[in-house]
């Protein structure tokens, strides 16, 4: 049976981001359709191995529209920065930190999202793993 929510899915929730993001931020967006979602309980924010975007469902839940779109903007500079291949032998932790900052250089300069407070998330998330 069909269930009629009010209350869309985190994944259609990243799904009209993605459509959002590729009318209001073409680059973004376009590079966004290359990834494929997947959500997981398995991380607590997003993250991306540079084919798919692995998000925790429970994390999209907090994000508003604005803070969606910045994340979703952050995690595919990764890929198109190919970060998932220039790590190298660089201590994990230390790497994705630096990187944070660097994914909300890219979405501030581009206007992506009214604010940012989920950074302090990702940053803590990142150092706990």
């Amino acid at each position: 049976m069909l269930q009629i929510t009010n209350h869309p899915t985190p994944a259609v929730r990243i799904q009209k981001a993605r459509t959002a993001l590729l009318l209001d931020h073409p680059f973004f967006g376009s590079l966004l359709f290359r990834l494929g979602g997947r959500a997981s309980s398995e991380i607590q924010t997003m993250a991306t191995d540079g084919a798919s975007l692995f998000y925790s469902p429970e994390f999209v839940e907090k994000l508003n529209s604005a803070e969606l779109a910045g994340v979703l903007a952050h995690e595919v500079m990764h890929p198109a920065l190919q970060h998932h291949t220039r790590r190298g032998d660089r201590n994990r932790k230390r790497w994705n930190v630096a990187l944070r900052s660097l994914g909300k250089a890219h979405a501030i300069s581009e206007r992506i999202g009214s604010s940012f407070p989920y950074l302090k998330t990702l940053v803590r998330a990142a150092l706990l793993h």
